[in-house]
Protein backbone atom coordinates (compact mmCIF):
# COMPACT_ATOMS: atom_id res chain seq x y z
CA UNK A 1 0.00 0.00 0.00
CA UNK A 2 1.16 3.82 -0.85
CA UNK A 3 2.08 6.12 2.07
CA UNK A 4 3.69 8.38 0.78
CA UNK A 5 1.54 9.55 -2.29
CA UNK A 6 4.38 12.65 -3.21
CA UNK A 7 7.16 10.26 -3.17
CA UNK A 8 5.55 7.36 -4.22
CA UNK A 9 6.82 5.07 -1.10
CA UNK A 10 5.27 2.01 0.24
CA UNK A 11 5.02 0.19 3.41
CA UNK A 12 6.91 -2.54 1.65
CA UNK A 13 9.52 0.10 0.84
CA UNK A 14 9.89 0.94 4.49
CA UNK A 15 9.62 -2.29 6.21
CA UNK A 16 12.66 -2.62 3.81
CA UNK A 17 14.34 0.66 5.23
CA UNK A 18 14.21 -0.45 8.82
CA UNK A 19 14.83 -4.75 8.14
CA UNK A 20 18.06 -3.19 6.15
CA UNK A 21 18.93 -1.16 9.76
CA UNK A 22 16.94 2.20 9.65
CA UNK A 23 15.67 2.57 13.10
CA UNK A 24 14.22 6.42 12.70
CA UNK A 25 12.09 8.00 10.64
CA UNK A 26 14.99 10.56 9.61
CA UNK A 27 16.89 7.51 8.76
CA UNK A 28 14.50 6.07 6.89
CA UNK A 29 13.71 9.77 5.03
CA UNK A 30 17.35 9.94 4.18
CA UNK A 31 16.86 6.64 2.11
CA UNK A 32 13.58 6.78 0.85
CA UNK A 33 12.71 10.49 0.87
CA UNK A 34 9.13 9.59 2.69
CA UNK A 35 7.05 12.31 3.99
CA UNK A 36 9.90 14.79 2.88
CA UNK A 37 6.55 16.73 0.36
CA UNK A 38 3.52 17.54 1.75
CA UNK A 39 4.34 15.89 5.28
CA UNK A 40 0.76 14.30 5.61
CA UNK A 41 1.79 10.35 6.02
CA UNK A 42 4.47 11.55 8.42
CA UNK A 43 1.95 9.31 10.84
CA UNK A 44 1.31 6.49 8.86
CA UNK A 45 5.16 5.93 8.25
CA UNK A 46 6.16 6.13 11.90
CA UNK A 47 3.36 3.69 12.15
CA UNK A 48 5.02 0.73 9.40
CA UNK A 49 8.82 1.53 11.32
CA UNK A 50 7.06 0.71 15.14
CA UNK A 51 5.52 -1.87 13.97
CA UNK A 52 8.55 -3.41 11.66
CA UNK A 53 10.91 -2.52 14.01
CA UNK A 54 8.46 -4.81 16.88
CA UNK A 55 8.72 -7.43 14.59
CA UNK A 56 12.30 -7.88 14.29
CA UNK A 57 13.64 -7.03 18.12
CA UNK A 58 14.96 -10.51 17.98
CA UNK A 59 16.84 -11.19 14.45
CA UNK A 60 16.15 -14.82 13.17
CA UNK A 61 20.08 -15.21 13.41
CA UNK A 62 19.90 -14.48 16.56
CA UNK A 63 16.72 -16.07 18.54
CA UNK A 64 14.61 -19.59 17.34
CA UNK A 65 11.42 -19.71 17.77
CA UNK A 66 10.70 -20.19 21.66
CA UNK A 67 12.61 -16.36 22.18
CA UNK A 68 15.99 -18.00 23.25
CA UNK A 69 19.03 -16.98 22.20
CA UNK A 70 21.96 -18.76 22.13
CA UNK A 71 24.53 -16.40 23.46
CA UNK A 72 21.97 -16.57 26.41
CA UNK A 73 22.28 -20.17 26.29
CA UNK A 74 25.85 -20.47 26.46
CA UNK A 75 26.53 -17.71 29.06
CA UNK A 76 24.80 -19.97 32.16
CA UNK A 77 25.23 -23.62 30.66
CA UNK A 78 28.94 -23.61 30.31
CA UNK A 79 29.59 -23.27 33.90
CA UNK A 80 29.15 -26.50 36.20
CA UNK A 81 25.31 -26.20 38.12
CA UNK A 82 26.86 -25.43 41.22
CA UNK A 83 28.65 -22.43 39.73
CA UNK A 84 25.64 -20.74 37.70
CA UNK A 85 24.29 -17.28 38.97
CA UNK A 86 21.20 -18.62 39.26
CA UNK A 87 21.70 -21.54 40.88
CA UNK A 88 23.24 -21.70 44.59
CA UNK A 89 25.51 -24.57 45.91
CA UNK A 90 24.18 -27.72 47.22
CA UNK A 91 25.51 -30.14 49.43
CA UNK A 92 25.04 -32.51 46.68
CA UNK A 93 27.63 -30.22 44.37
CA UNK A 94 30.71 -31.63 46.37
CA UNK A 95 32.52 -34.89 45.98
CA UNK A 96 32.12 -37.87 48.72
Amino acid sequence: MYICLCKAVTDHDIEAAVIAGARTMREVQRSLAVSTGCGTCASAAQIVIDQTLAKTVHPASDANASGLRLQDLTKTTSLPLSMRPDRTPTSHSTQH
